[in-house]
């Protein structure tokens, strides 16, 4: 017969909540990758090598993250994403989570959103 101590209870619940937590990012979205993950995808020299892209399955004012990536790894960054079974909120930004600048900043695609006070 095996006990089971309160504290054995608790520190089995913790680690079973920590590794599904992991799978999400922040903001729930469960595609969304890291900067760091999105790297290898932003490399540029100049500004005209660097496209919008949407970082997640979700758009950015709902989970996803606007983000500029070069030109020639659009197709491969968005092929990261497998998004038929994914539910995203159905908050509308106020405009189109596309619309900005995507420019080359120190080797690195950005993206800069028109206004700053959008999502």
């Amino acid at each position: 017969m095996i006990k089971i101590y309160p504290y054995m209870l608790l520190l089995f619940l913790f680690s079973c909540a920590a590794g599904s937590v992991g799978d999400f990012d922040n903001a729930g979205d469960p595609k969304k990758l890291s900067r760091e993950e999105t790297l290898s995808y932003r490399y540029c020299d100049l500004d005209s090598e660097c496209t919008y892209a949407n970082n997640g399955c979700c758009d950015c004012a709902n989970g996803g993250e606007a983000i500029a990536v070069n030109i020639l790894e659009h197709t491969d960054f968005t092929s990261l994403f497998e998004c038929e079974n994914v539910s995203c909120t159905e908050i509308a930004p106020s405009i189109p989570c596309e619309q900005g600048s995507a420019k080359c900043i120190d080797g690195i695609c950005e993206f800069y959103r028109d206004r700053a006070d959008l999502l």
